[in-house]
């Protein structure tokens, strides 16, 4: 008897086996949606709920209504953290809520005016005429602030590899300067890639 029920296991179909997968990935979220609308959120740090929600959007099936539940929830917790506000407006953009995308991107840009290009660039592509002009001006400008920074930590980074290999202590900075800019790098390739972008459609629009 032992022996049948060990073959009826080890013979379980791929049907069966997505099904089992399906139905405790239901559970999760399940738990997920109850974790997103708890009161004990509020202690939560803003990371948590980026860092749920992207694991929702990787996940198979991907769930993106709970992982926008769980970016709003975040964006309720902390109303003026720049990351959930562009994030949350992200999303809603594209799942076509323009209107509330529109006024979590304008509270980022009063908390932060002066840094980070990307949700400038986010809300240009909502608004129209000058305006959305006016918002890719002040990006650019952003970004060449953010390349001129770069060079400068990359320069800055040099040279005191340099100063650690005269101390014999080259190998931890090194590594440390190169994770930072790194960091760097990414934030300002992605700016540049968003504003290759905007001006793509600008310029088939401009055309039509």
């Amino acid at each position: 008897m032992k022996k049948k029920k060990q073959s009826k296991r080890q013979s379980l179909t791929p049907q069966a086996a997505l099904s089992a997968r399906s139905a405790a990935a239901a559970e999760l979220q399940k738990a997920g949606a109850s974790e997103a609308s708890s009161a004990d959120s509020s202690s939560l740090p803003p990371s948590f709920f980026l860092q749920k929600a992207e694991s929702l959007l990787n996940a198979f099936p991907p769930d993106f209504a709970l992982a926008l539940k769980f970016l709003k929830r975040g964006v309720s917790v902390h109303p003026s953290d720049v990351s959930l506000l562009v994030r949350t407006a992200e999303m809603l953009s594209e799942e076509g809520q323009l209107e509330e995308a529109k006024q979590l991107l304008q509270r980022a840009i009063e908390v932060e005016p002066d840094r980070n290009p990307e949700k400038f660039f986010y809300l240009a592509q909502i608004e129209e005429g000058r305006e959305s002009l006016e918002l890719f001006r002040r990006a650019v400008t952003l970004l060449e602030t953010a390349l001129q920074s770069l060079n400068a930590s990359i320069a800055d980074a040099e040279v005191r590899d340099k100063q650690a290999c005269h101390s014999g202590q080259k190998e931890k900075p090194k590594k440390e300067n190169a994770k930072k800019t790194e960091k760097h790098q990414l934030k300002t390739k992605t700016s540049q890639k968003n504003a290759g972008s905007f001006l793509d459609r600008r310029y088939s629009q401009t055309k039509r």
